[in-house]
C-alpha cells in the first residue's frame, strides 16, 4: 500500500499541487485496496423428512393394533422437520494486489447455527397407547414397541435434533471487464463445506401392572448422527454496477468436487439405571457403529447484493443468498425402520439382521437474507 507523506507547510492559492496530491488524485481508490464485510444471516433449509418415530391409539384398542401404522396417530415423524429459519453470520476480507485493482486475493467464512432444533415430547401415566412403531421382519407385518399401555405401562417418550453448517472459500478474483459504471471479475480457489446433524428418540416406561415387578422402569435411545464434509475447486463471475453511492452486485458460482459422508450410529437400554445394554428399537447390534463413503458432488451458489456507501470508507449491504449441495447424508437416511424383535434388548439373537446400516442420501439446498457493512481501507 503506498503511503504518502504530505509537507506542514501550507499551499497558497495558485501552487501547484504537491507530489504526494497528485498521486493521490491519480488514483484515489489506492487507500482502499483492503476490504472486510460482516453479514448477519436468516437461511432457510430443506427440512428433514423423517419417517414415524412415534404413535398413539385410544384405550381400547387390541394390544395387537396398538400404536401400529397405518391405523395408529402419528404424533412425531412422517413429515419434515428443521426447515423454520436459522441464523447465522459471515465474514470475508480481501485485499487487491494491484493499483489498478485487477487482481485480488479474498478469503469467506459463514456459519448457520442451530435453530434450537426440533423438541418432542409425549407421556402417558397409562390410560392411553404410546408407542414407537417398526415394521416386523420376522413377520412380514407392520408392529410397535409399547412405551405406555393401560394397566401394564406408564410411559413418556421425547426426541431432539440438531442441525449445523459451516462454508469456508479461498481464492483469487481477476477483473475480465469493465467500462464507466460496470465492472465484471472471474473467480476461482477452493471451497470447504460441513453440514451435521444429530436426531435422538429416547423413551422410559414404568411398570404399573402385569407379570413384571411393579414399579421396575425401562428406558433406551437410539441417537443418529450424521457429517458431511465437502472439498472442491471453484469458479464463478462477480459482476458489479456502481452510480454514485448506491451499488449492485451479483456473484454466480459451483463448486465440484468429494464429500465425506460420516453416520455415526447409538443406541442402548437400561432396566432400573443398570448397566446399559446394547441397542434399543431403531439402533440395534445389526447397525450400530461408524460408517463413510466418499462420493463426486455440486456445490452451486449465488448471491445478489446491494449497497450503499455512507462514506468513502463504510457501506451498508443487502442481499439474498441461495446454496445447494447434490448429496448430504442426513439423519433421516440412516433409518432402518424393518426391526428384527429377536435383536432387541437383552437380544436373544436369531433372525434377519435388521435394521441394516443405511447411507440414502439427498440433495441440499439452503436461501435467505444476508444484512450487514462493509470497510475499505
Amino acid at each position: 500500500m503506498l503511503i504518502a507523506t504530505l509537507a506542514v507547510s501550507p499551499c497558497r492559492a495558485g501552487d501547484p499541487p504537491s507530489p504526494a496530491q497528485n498521486a493521490k488524485d491519480a488514483d484515489p481508490a489506492d487507500a482502499q485496496r483492503f476490504w472486510v464485510q460482516t453479514d448477519y444471516l436468516l437461511r432457510w433449509t430443506r427440512g428433514n423428512s423423517l419417517p414415524p418415530l412415534v404413535t398413539a391409539s385410544p384405550a381400547g384398542t387390541a394390544r395387537n393394533l396398538a400404536g401400529v401404522l397405518p391405523g395408529a396417530q402419528i404424533l412425531f415423524g412422517g413429515s419434515n422437520v428443521d426447515g423454520e429459519g436459522r441464523h447465522g453470520a459471515r465474514l470475508a476480507f480481501g485485499y487487491w494486489l494491484q493499483h489498478d485493482r485487477r487482481y485480488a486475493i479474498e478469503v469467506s467464512v459463514d456459519w448457520l447455527g442451530d435453530n434450537g432444533g426440533t423438541h418432542f415430547a409425549a407421556s402417558s401415566s397409562g390410560a392411553s397407547f404410546l408407542a414407537r412403531p417398526f415394521f416386523d421382519a420376522n413377520l412380514d407385518a407392520p408392529s410397535a414397541l409399547l412405551v405406555s399401555a393401560p394397566g401394564v405401562f406408564s410411559g413418556a417418550v421425547s426426541s431432539s435434533t440438531f442441525t449445523q453448517a459451516l462454508s469456508a472459500s479461498a481464492g483469487l478474483r481477476k477483473n475480465w471487464r469493465q467500462t464507466g459504471r460496470w465492472r465484471i471479475d472471474l473467480l476461482g480457489g477452493y471451497r470447504y463445506f460441513q453440514y451435521r446433524e444429530t436426531l435422538k428418540v429416547q423413551q422410559s416406561s414404568t411398570v404399573i401392572g402385569g407379570q413384571l415387578p411393579l414399579g421396575t422402569t425401562i428406558s433406551g435411545a437410539d441417537d443418529f448422527n450424521a457429517k458431511n464434509d465437502f472439498h472442491g475447486g471453484e469458479a464463478g463471475l462477480a459482476a458489479e454496477w456502481h452510480r454514485d453511492r448506491w451499488s449492485a452486485s451479483m456473484t454466480p458460482k459451483v463448486a465440484l468436487g468429494v464429500v465425506h459422508k460420516l453416520s455415526r450410529i447409538n443406541g442402548d437400554t437400561a432396566i432400573d439405571g443398570g448397566a446399559p445394554l446394547v441397542g434399543d428399537l431403531l439402533a440395534l447390534s445389526s447397525n450400530i457403529g461408524s460408517r463413510s463413503e466418499n462420493s463426486f458432488a455440486a456445490l452451486p451458489e449465488a448471491r445478489l447484493v446491494g449497497r450503499y456507501d455512507v462514506s468513502r470508507h463504510l457501506g451498508f449491504t443487502l442481499g439474498y443468498t441461495v446454496r445447494y449441495l447434490s448429496s448430504v447424508l442426513r439423519t433421516s437416511g440412516q433409518i432402518d425402520l424393518t426391526v428384527n424383535p429377536n435383536l432387541l434388548p437383552p437380544g436373544v439373537g436369531g433372525g434377519p439382521a435388521r435394521p441394516q446400516p443405511q447411507m440414502n442420501t439427498s440433495g441440499l439446498w439452503s436461501h435467505g437474507l444476508n444484512a450487514g457493512l462493509e470497510f475499505r481501507f
